[in-house]
C-alpha cells in the first residue's frame, strides 16, 4: 500500500514540475497539454491524501499534504499577482503614471471557432459593452462579410484585417476600432500562425494574436508565444510607447513559453482576478475551464472591469476589460 501510494505521489510530482522547464522546452508534445492541467493536480494529490489517512501511512500523507500544499500556492491569487509583478520589475524605465483624464477603452477579444460565431451577439455584446476595441480571431470572409451585414462599422468603422494564409490556425485575425488610428497594418512578429494586425492608437499599439495550436505543431506554438515578446515597445522612442495583445495564445500562466511574455515586461490583466473569472475555454463547462484568452499590457496601462461573457457558436468565452492607458 505504502509503495503503491508513493509511486502515484511521484508521477504526481514529476507532472507538476514540468512546469519549471525552460521557456521552449515545453514546445515537445505531449508537455502543452500535461502543463495546461496542472493547476488541477490537487484532485488527484488530494484523494492519495485521503487514501493515505484513510490507511493510516503517515509518510505518505504527510508528502501527499506538503505536494498539495505546492499545487494550492502555485495557482493562488497570491502567486498570480506576484507573477505579474516580476515583469514590471524587469521594466522599471517604463511610464507607470497612469492619466485619471484620459477616456478609457473596453477592449473585447474573442475565439470565434472557425467562423461560426454568431454576428448578431458580437455586435450585441460590443454595443451593451461600449467596446471601442475589438479584437477577433479564426475569422472567415463569410463571417467578417456577416459582420458588415448585420451593422459593425457603424459602431467600429475603423478596422484591420490579417492577410489569410496557408498557415493560419482556424482563420485569420482582426481588429475593430471605434477612434480612427493613427497608423494600421500587419505586424512584423515571426508567427508560424495567422497574422498579427496591428493598429495604433493614442500612442499604444494594438494586436490581435492567435498562436499556433499545440495540436498542429508544439514547437511552432511554443516558438509563437516566445516571439510576441517582439511587440514590446522599443526603448528608442521610435514606435509607440504603450502596447496592447489581445488573442488567444493557448496557453496559460503555467506554461515557461507563457510566462516569459511576463517576464519581457507584459503585465497578464486577468491574474489580478481569480482563475475562474478569467478562464475561457471550453465555454461549454462551467468546471474545468482554461484560460487561453488573455489581454497583456505594458506598464503603464490600468485595467478593470474585467469578466467573461457567452457569444453563442464558438467554444471560447468573450473576455472583456476597461483600459486606461498612461501618460505619453
Amino acid at each position: 500500500m505504502t509503495a503503491m501510494l508513493l509511486i502515484s505521489l511521484g508521477f504526481i510530482a514529476l507532472w507538476w514540475m514540468l512546469r519549471f522547464l525552460p521557456a521552449g522546452a515545453d514546445g515537445h508534445g505531449p508537455l502543452p497539454y500535461l502543463i495546461a492541467f496542472v493547476r488541477f493536480l490537487w484532485i488527484p494529490t488530494g484523494l492519495v491524501l485521503s487514501a493515505a489517512i484513510l490507511a493510516h501511512q503517515w509518510a505518505a500523507a504527510v508528502i501527499a499534504a506538503v505536494l498539495t500544499a505546492f499545487i494550492g500556492f502555485f495557482a493562488s491569487p497570491w502567486y498570480r499577482s506576484m507573477r505579474n509583478r516580476k515583469g514590471l520589475r524587469n521594466r522599471q524605465g517604463n511610464a507607470t503614471n497612469i492619466d485619471q483624464n484620459k477616456p478609457s477603452h473596453t477592449v473585447m477579444t474573442l475565439n470565434c471557432r472557425y467562423g461560426s460565431a454568431d454576428p448578431q451577439a458580437i455586435i450585441e455584446a460590443v454595443r451593451d459593452n461600449d467596446v471601442s476595441v475589438l479584437a477577433l480571431q479564426e475569422l472567415t470572409t463569410n463571417l467578417v462579410n456577416a459582420l458588415d451585414d448585420a451593422g459593425l462599422a457603424s459602431t467600429l468603422p475603423y478596422r484591420q484585417l490579417g492577410e489569410p494564409t496557408e498557415n493560419d490556425n482556424g482563420g485569420f485575425n482582426g481588429l475593430w476600432l471605434r477612434s480612427m488610428p493613427e497608423s494600421m497594418g500587419d505586424s512584423n512578429v515571426d508567427i508560424a500562425a495567422a497574422n498579427i494586425p496591428r493598429t495604433v492608437v493614442e500612442n499604444t499599439a494594438m494586436y490581435s494574436a492567435h498562436t499556433k495550436s499545440p495540436m498542429r505543431s508544439c514547437s511552432e506554438w511554443s516558438q509563437g508565444v516566445i516571439n510576441l515578446a517582439d511587440t514590446y515597445p522599443t526603448s528608442d522612442g521610435s514606435g509607440p510607447c504603450q502596447a496592447v495583445i489581445m488573442g488567444d495564445l493557448n496557453s496559460n500562466l503555467d506554461h515557461p513559453s507563457f510566462r516569459s511574455l511576463i517576464d519581457a515586461g507584459y503585465r497578464d490583466i486577468t491574474l489580478s482576478v481569480t482563475h475562474a473569472e478569467a478562464a475561457s475555454f471550453p465555454r461549454w463547462l462551467t468546471w474545468p475551464r482554461l484560460e487561453l484568452d488573455h489581454i497583456l499590457v505594458t506598464p503603464g496601462i490600468s485595467a478593470e472591469n474585467i469578466h467573461t461573457l457567452t457569444i453563442p457558436e464558438t467554444d471560447h468565452l468573450a473576455l472583456l476589460a476597461e483600459l486606461k492607458l498612461s501618460k505619453n
